[in-house]
């Protein structure tokens, strides 16, 4: 970005903010100000955003669940050798139940493994000079 005194100087030292920001991100300007007789000036702006840090959430619910069904057609160890066929059946559909909700256990509705969606935000970046101000907006894409 560029600046330029409207007459021969600036008014006073020019200074640079941004605002609307993402949460834990700051702005940096280099020049941070420009001298009242410093003429046409460029100034860069550097945004940084907080690391992204990945999600590592536990659930055992769905582990001692699978678990359970898993162990069920153990408990009646001696009737299924009485009752034979029935009880197989029984163990091999309770199996495939097993296979099905291990399966749906890794789905759910979040946004991947850092947890955060793409963002867009419009910043606003102020010149103040005195009692003068100039802004301009940009937009910021945090992916």
């Amino acid at each position: 970005m560029q600046v330029a005194p409207t007459e021969t100087t600036y008014p006073g030292t020019v200074s640079f903010t941004a605002t609307g920001l993402p949460p834990g991100a700051t702005a940096s300007f280099s020049p941070a100000t420009v001298a009242a007789n410093g003429g046409t000036t460029s100034s860069n702006v550097s945004i940084q955003t907080d690391p992204q840090t990945a999600m590592n959430k536990v659930s055992n619910s769905g582990t001692a669940l699978a678990l359970a069904v898993l162990l069920l057609p153990f408990v009646t160890f001696k009737r299924m050798r009485r009752a034979g066929r029935r009880y197989f059946f029984l163990g091999v559909v309770l199996l495939g139940s097993l296979a099905a909700m291990t399966g749906l256990t890794g789905c759910g509705t979040g946004n991947g493994f850092f947890g955060k969606a793409q963002q867009t935000y419009n910043i606003t970046i102020t010149a103040t000079s005195g009692t003068i101000e100039h802004s301009v907006n940009v937009t910021l894409n945090v992916q």
